[in-house]
């Protein structure tokens, strides 16, 4: 297997569209298309814990689903930002918490099959909310609609079905990044 061009397609705010030629490994020439950020450097997604062992979790409004989604809080790192500065940005701007120590939990891909956007988890223990003076310094995105959950860790599964029962979308990464952190007990 070997890729051998790639052609952009379509190219909007946030998002563009790209044809990749590749040979299969009979040395077959083909083509796929993917999807690539505009003007990011990757995405972060926090897994906040306050000392107490509550999660933080978003629920927010998504567009390309229709529905609410249940998540951590997460975004783009912007050109030549920082990974933990995003992280802690990130967190207090969808959140109104920061975190008192960052690390890295797991950075790989996503979705293998329209993109290779690389993700970076990064585990925010300590988590406490930030006075409002801090908060105004982080103002979050004015299109996005985002409420606040905090829930013990141990009942996060319940939670999470209950939430999905009551109609709203559940992020997968959610499951899988609490387990994560759980199995390196950092949780």
């Amino acid at each position: 297997m070997k890729i051998t061009g790639r052609e952009p397609l379509w190219q909007g705010d946030f998002l563009k569209t790209v044809r990749i030629a590749y040979l299969d490994n009979k040395g077959v020439a083909r083509t796929w298309e993917a999807v690539d950020r505009v003007g990011a450097d990757g995405v972060v997604i926090i897994v906040p814990v306050t000392g107490a062992g509550e999660l933080i979790l978003i629920r927010q409004f998504r567009v390309v689903i229709g529905n609410y989604a249940i998540e951590f809080p997460a975004g783009l790192i912007n050109p030549g930002e920082d990974l933990m500065d995003a992280a802690r940005r990130e967190l207090i701007e969808e959140t109104g918490f920061d975190g008192r120590d960052f690390s890295v939990l797991v950075e790989n891909v996503i979705s293998t099959g329209s993109n290779a956007e690389r993700w970076t988890a990064v585990l925010a223990r300590g988590a406490l909310q930030v006075p409002e003076e801090i908060r105004a310094g982080f103002p979050g995105d004015e299109s996005e609609d985002i409420e606040v959950i905090r829930t013990p860790a141990a009942a996060l599964a319940d939670f999470l079905f209950s939430s999905q029962k009551a109609g709203d979308s559940v992020d997968l990464r959610v499951y899988g990044l609490f387990e994560t952190a759980k199995r390196k007990k950092l949780i």
